[in-house]
């Protein structure tokens, strides 16, 4: 079994298809996850007129408005469209607000009330519109400080490496596990390796082995990059690191899904005697995966899937943290891998005889 394992990670290692899965891997990780570790990149300077934003975090210098500054001047807006809108004279719209001001008004009750006496509905938008703002170095520095107290910039810091990571590391599992199996479902290869001793078990063990340890070797060399710049990252920032923060997220989020991926390439290859179903179900999976929900408060956000292949992090950078039903998500996706393996197995023994 350990020759079987040697020639097929061998194989994966003379294919260049192995290297530019891995290079898509490493790009995706490095476009998009650099911005996080310099917080004042683009922040603005203090004598630019502020900006506002629907969205936005420290890898593009926004931070969220503070609350008195957010109801203010979504205030401002919305008395501008009591008068453009709704036909209110000044005096009328600045009355209105008022009134909202001295009574303390949470933004439901804004919305709600706009909603219903003048049949405005776009206020929601209007405080979406600026519960983001273009932060001074000053602004940013003192966010980062307060939201960094409790917790760690390199814990914050995994939970974004570990989601650009799986996005690229399972891409990289499909093409490389693709790529061990299609040289075996040639007909007459596939008819071949029938008629050898090996168990089912044996081929499907080394086959899964070979794919994930070759992409478990590119995640090692990227995560232990990576991890050095966050660590050394948050020191500088004066906002804490800890060099096992980055590895517990990748081990616990990253590798099962690995598994999983190969699993399911093996069963859909196996199942159809032919490679080429792979790339449909496994893009199906993948935007599955991927796939968020439309909150009407929010707006469109990612959520947790059952058995998804991936986790969307999407409150802000200080925020981060492990979603609910994760990590039981991660330990039924560990079963559903050794459910595979076996259900694999016994394909590759039924193909036996057919």
């Amino acid at each position: 079994m350990a020759n079987f394992i040697k020639r097929e990670i061998c194989f994966l290692m003379k294919n260049p298809i192995t290297y530019v899965s891995v290079l898509l891997m490493v790009v995706i990780v490095v476009i998009t996850v650099p911005p996080y570790l310099e917080p004042y990149a683009h922040v603005r300077t203090d004598s630019e007129p502020v900006e506002y934003d629907s969205d936005g975090d420290i890898d593009s210098g926004y931070i969220p408005t503070p609350i008195e500054e957010w109801y203010e001047v979504s205030l401002e807006e919305i008395k501008a469209g009591l008068i453009n809108d709704v036909g209110l004279t000044i005096e009328q719209a600045e009355s209105e607000i008022s009134m909202m001001k001295d009574n303390a008004w949470d933004r439901e009750k804004i919305v709600e009330y706009l909603r219903e006496e003048y049949s405005l509905k776009g206020a929601n938008s209007v405080f979406l519109l600026y519960e983001y703002k273009h932060a001074t170095f000053s602004e940013m520095q003192q966010y980062l400080e307060e939201s960094f107290k409790d917790q760690t910039f390199t814990k914050s810091f995994s939970y974004k490496y570990s989601e650009f990571l799986s996005l690229g590391s399972v891409l990289a599992a499909v093409i490389l596990f693709v790529v061990l199996l299609s040289r075996d479902m040639k007909k007459d290869i596939y008819a071949l390796l029938h008629t050898k001793p090996f168990m089912g078990s044996k081929y499907v063990l080394c086959k899964l082995i070979s794919g994930a340890s070759v992409i478990y070797m590119a995640i090692a060399v990227v995560t232990v990059v990576m991890n050095i710049i966050a660590v050394k990252t948050g020191n500088e920032l004066g906002l804490g690191s800890n060099i096992f923060d980055v590895w517990k997220v990748v081990v616990i989020y990253n590798l099962p899904s690995i598994i999983l991926t190969g699993c399911v390439v093996i069963f859909i290859s196996l199942l159809f005697k032919n490679i080429l179903p792979v790339v449909p179900a496994m893009l199906i999976y993948f935007i599955y995966s991927n796939m968020g929900a439309d909150i009407t408060m929010s707006g469109y956000i990612y959520i947790l899937r059952p058995l998804g292949l991936f986790i969307r992090y999407t409150e802000l950078f200080p925020n981060l943290s492990s979603p609910n039903g994760a990590v039981l998500n991660q330990g039924i996706i560990c079963a559903v891998a050794v459910l595979l393996i076996f259900i694999n197995s016994s394909l590759w023994e039924r193909r036996r005889t057919i």
